[in-house]
């Protein structure tokens, strides 16, 4: 028996009997929606994000350059499955979906590269569509900040506004390159957060992965066929693991000097700032080190987030520095790795590929950003590090923290 499979009823392929079986369990565990007709034995795949609406609140008179990017906005976003409802500026919102307006683009003759204003009205539950969205701005080297905007009261749902500051010396190449960018990394960021709130696989906005199970003598299959990389993932017990509670025995010969270098910037806004630096992990011993984990650890949880050239594990293949010896990098590890930092304010961060760091060498994190809101009572916030080295059974503490008094 064969089944003719479909994704957004468009036809991708014919499953064996043989294989019928794991690749079910694997639609079902990735978070693809699934709809049999199995008297036709046919079966219809949604994307996970299927249910799921984004209102885009359209201005009644918006420029060429609005129009441009609103469309694009709504098109990669639209790849994902999302359903995409728009809204005029006079209208009603209903609904606890995500609302986002583009609010304006201008061109400056101050600025020499492109600024983006993103204002939000969120709940503490929704505050990791933030973190998200700030994510992929760094990584696709966006200047930016976020402030807080409740001048909508209307939206019940997660609301957010976008405002672009151009350079006026910007041609046509310039706009549509950035224009590329802040349309995927919104949309990147966005679909992010839906499929961690409803716990979905970023494989099951796709049909790319699903290739490897189709009968190869399926003739209508018009795409290469792909495997799914697996993903490294902690044990439980390294994922309970907090480098306040974890004292490990130190290897013969094996030694380092872990340390934050970082700068404090003056304040966007009332609300929030931002401190950026690098945690420098340099091997003192006689021994190579081989793969550091970090565990950064932030509190209070509530009000630090931290971002950076830092990669969603899922965006790694992708978003990876190429070089002569594979992708270079850091990236955020395991599946939950946002769970974790949300719950117990601990980052568990790891390089792309094998990283060794020969005796007297250094190794960084570059770049990390810290945004820190401003609370509204006195207290203190701290970031910590610890960096393990599995392999050896060693750990090491940051020679320093980073501490803010309010």
């Amino acid at each position: 028996m064969k089944i003719d499979v479909s994704f957004h009823d468009k036809h991708i392929g014919k499953v064996e009997s043989a294989s019928l079986v794991p690749f079910i369990q694997y639609c079902e565990a990735q978070g693809y929606i699934l709809s049999w007709e199995l008297e036709n034995r046919r079966l219809n795949l949604q994307s996970g994000l299927n249910n799921q609406e984004i209102t885009i609140i359209n201005k009644k008179e918006e420029d060429t350059y609005q129009t441009e990017l609103r469309k694009e906005i709504k098109s990669f976003l639209m790849e994902t499955g999302v359903k995409i409802k728009e809204k005029t500026d006079d209208e009603s919102l209903l609904g606890n979906n995500i609302f986002f307006k583009l609010t304006s683009i201008s061109f400056i003759d101050s600025i020499d590269s492109p600024f983006v204003k993103v204002g939000f009205s969120l709940n503490p539950k929704q505050k990791g569509l933030r973190t998200f969205i700030q994510h992929q701005f760094e990584a696709f080297h966006i200047e930016h900040e976020f402030n807080k905007d409740k001048s909508d009261t209307r939206a019940r749902g997660p609301y957010l506004t976008l405002e672009c500051e151009m350079p006026k010396h910007y041609n046509k190449e310039d706009w549509e390159l950035f224009r590329n960018k802040i349309s995927l990394s919104l949309a990147l960021g966005l679909s992010q957060y839906l499929c961690n709130n409803l716990d979905k696989k970023a494989t099951s906005i796709s049909n790319v992965f699903l290739r490897a199970f189709f009968d190869e003598n399926d003739h209508q299959e018009t795409n290469e066929v792909q495997s799914n990389k697996p993903q490294h993932t902690f044990s439980q017990q390294q994922a309970s693991t907090s480098p306040a509670n974890q004292t490990l025995s130190a290897a013969k010969g094996s030694n380092a000097e872990v340390y934050f270098n970082y700068t404090v910037h003056a304040a966007k806004s009332k609300d929030q700032f931002m401190a950026t630096g690098d945690l420098n992990i340099t091997n003192t011993g006689n021994t190579d080190l081989l793969n550091p984990l970090i565990c950064i650890k932030v509190q209070p949880i509530e009000s630090i987030n931290l971002g950076g050239q830092i990669i969603p594990p899922e965006m790694a293949d992708t978003l990876g520095v190429q070089s002569s010896g594979g992708m270079r990098g850091w990236k955020f590890m395991g599946d939950d790795w946002f769970e974790k930092a949300q719950e117990r304010g601990e980052y568990w961060i790891g390089p792309i590929e094998e990283l060794l760091i020969s005796p007297g060498e250094t190794a960084s994190l570059p770049h990390f950003q810290l945004t820190i809101e401003t609370p509204e009572e006195k207290s203190m916030a701290i970031v910590r590090s610890v960096v393990y080295f599995q392999d050896k059974n060693i750990s090491f503490t940051a020679n320093n923290d980073i501490k803010f008094s309010f």
